[in-house]
């Protein structure tokens, strides 16, 4: 039944595990996506370009099998700011606990347009480091080339594109006191 309340346990390798609480809003085979509709971490700048604040929103959809997952940020007047992909190992999924990997390379698709890819550094230093396994580095950039290539052509998916701050509020419905 949805929607449901998700903890989702996120590990970056080096550091602490980050958990998240998050509404399961839709549950399908090929799409999986978790709202949080009350962001409470420190603002983000991405290109010098504010991508989410303190009260904004967060839409991740996540793609089963894929290693990578996208999440949509809004501010918290609603105003949407742009498309996060976010490089990391598939969810595993425990009953109503999730847990992934972060993999360290992420890009941004702006609305203003800007695209940027973050945090390269940080990957080239994990694989220095050994943070991430070789298996990890493969289907990472693997998944890179997936994106890139998309990129040129229509980046985020249509699925993702279409998944709008009032639909997934809509979605979420009552059970939620935000």
């Amino acid at each position: 039944m949805l929607p449901r309340l998700i903890r989702y346990e996120y590990t970056r390798p080096g550091k602490t595990v980050a958990v998240y609480d998050q509404w399961l809003i839709r549950d399908a085979p090929d799409l999986r996506v978790l709202f949080m509709p009350n962001y409470e971490g420190d603002d983000m700048r991405f290109g010098g370009e504010l991508a989410i604040e303190r009260g904004g929103s967060m839409i991740w959809c996540l793609f089963p099998g894929k290693w990578y997952d996208i999440g949509s940020f809004f501010l918290s007047t609603g105003t949407h700011t742009g498309w996060y992909t976010n490089f990391c190992t598939p969810v595993q999924i425990r009953g109503d606990r999730w847990f992934s990997t972060d993999l360290f390379l992420d890009h941004w698709i702006a609305t203003s347009g800007m695209r940027i890819w973050l945090d390269e550094d940080e990957y080239s230093d994990a694989i220095r480091d050994n943070l991430i396994s070789p298996e990890e580095k493969y289907q990472l950039e693997k998944g890179r080339e997936e994106v890139t290539r998309q990129l040129a052509i229509e980046w985020p998916p249509q699925d993702v594109q279409r998944l709008s701050l009032a639909e997934a509020t809509r979605l979420l419905g009552d059970a939620a006191n935000f």
